[in-house]
């Protein structure tokens, strides 16, 4: 049986009401979900803005280190401060500082150090870019890439080696920590920091 005209209009209309709620109910949920999605990319920029603001304020290296003109370990070192030290600029490879910087650092010495760290000298470096360097002090510093005979050896990993030249670890603390190993005359092998880490008034 055909359905009347009204009967017709009737069900159109319910049936468009019924597509309304359900457009509306998708639009509700449309902007639930818009609105949880610029949350969390809120709270995202604020998490990486205090980040940032974090490291600005707390950019510190890990570990302790030696303070040579106070004679005091250092536990709150900033990377930053490395623009107050009397050495140029960080040393990137072991290579770099018996090429060039060691020369500087014997340079900016107090006769009197010269005088305590005067002798041969051999430096094993193991690990990435690792090898051997000997070297002798005295007026000046005569470096070679090759195991020569010394009166004191030094073994480490080339990593610790950085931190030391770097003053981002305390050589006495890398003896006592047995991250340096020493043959030979263990006074001259603390002494030789004065070479590695050099302060100046």
């Amino acid at each position: 049986m055909a359905e009347k005209p009204e009967e017709l209009v009737e069900e159109l209309v319910a049936e468009s009401k019924k597509g309304k709620k359900i457009k509306k109910s998708l639009k509700v949920k449309e902007e639930e979900a818009f609105k949880e999605l610029k949350g969390k990319e809120e709270a995202s920029i604020k998490e990486v803005e205090e980040d940032d603001e974090s490291e600005e304020s707390d950019d510190f290296i890990e570990g302790e280190t030696y303070d040579l003109d106070k004679g005091d370990i250092v536990s709150d070192f900033r990377k930053n401060d490395f623009d107050n030290f009397p050495w140029k600029s960080k040393i990137k490879s072991a290579k770099e500082f018996f090429n060039t910087e060691i020369l500087y650092r014997h340079d900016i010495l107090l006769q009197s150090e010269r005088d305590r760290i005067s002798g041969d000298y051999r430096i094993e470096l193991k690990g990435y870019q690792g090898g051997i360097w000997s070297f002798s002090v005295g007026e000046d510093v005569k470096v070679v890439n090759r195991k020569l005979d010394a009166e004191v050896v030094l073994s480490m990993q080339q990593s610790d080696f950085l931190n030391i030249v770097n003053g981002e670890l305390n050589p006495q603390i890398a003896l006592l920590s047995r991250k340096i190993k020493v043959t030979g005359d263990i006074k001259k092998a603390i002494a030789l920091q004065s070479l590695f880490a050099p302060s100046v008034d």
